[in-house]
């Protein structure tokens, strides 16, 4: 089969051309009020495979060809992407997203895995309770108190943490105990201090 090329005047998005792939070579040409109502236009279609700008200003052309949703842009040119072997070539939406030639011809087919690795955590790591069953209200205590944005949500978590835990009392009253008698113990060496 033989096509001639084509052009096509006065179509609009009713029209298949206008939404389907077209691997032939036919120019559908359908007129536009401005650059946005090209590129919304252009991306109205499930497929995206390539896109054409022609335009004598390069600036103006990238504009355009930075919003199309598309996988490979050509400007001021058509299919001149394809022998680069080293730029990648594929569509968008259901024109597939797979790619050849370039680096992600071959890792498309490969498996990343992320490996997360360093020392035990402490036992006593706040990060390291609040995974242990029971330690639920510790943890959202502790991330209102650093994370809450008002008031009411950096302290409401505590005061639940502390009606329903008794454990939770007594570390609370050990710490205030602790940080009271190093407050203490500060006050008294700076008093001694200032005397010499």
């Amino acid at each position: 089969m033989f096509i001639e090329p084509t052009v096509l005047v006065d179509v609009d998005h009713t029209m298949q051309v206008m939404t389907d792939e077209t691997f032939g070579p036919v120019l559908p040409i359908m007129k536009v009020s401005d650059d946005s109502h090209a590129i919304q236009m252009a991306n109205h279609s499930y497929m995206g495979l390539s896109a054409y700008v022609w335009s004598r200003n390069l600036n103006h052309a990238r504009r355009v060809a930075e919003q199309l949703q598309v996988g490979v842009v050509n400007i001021n040119d058509t299919m001149s992407h394809y022998p680069v072997s080293l730029l990648p070539f594929g569509g968008v939406k259901m024109s597939g997203n797979a790619r050849t030639h370039g680096a992600g011809e071959v890792t498309q087919f490969t498996h990343t895995k992320s490996y997360a690795v360093g020392a035990p955590p402490s036992p006593i790591d706040p990060a390291t309770l609040v995974r242990y069953p029971g330690y639920y209200r510790l943890g959202k205590a502790i991330l209102g108190a650093f994370f809450g944005v008002t008031p009411q949500q950096r302290v409401e978590p505590l005061v639940d943490f502390l009606s329903h835990d008794p454990k939770g009392r007594k570390v609370v009253a050990g710490t205030a105990a602790g940080l009271g008698a190093a407050s203490l113990v500060g006050m008294v060496a700076a008093t001694l201090l200032k005397r010499k």
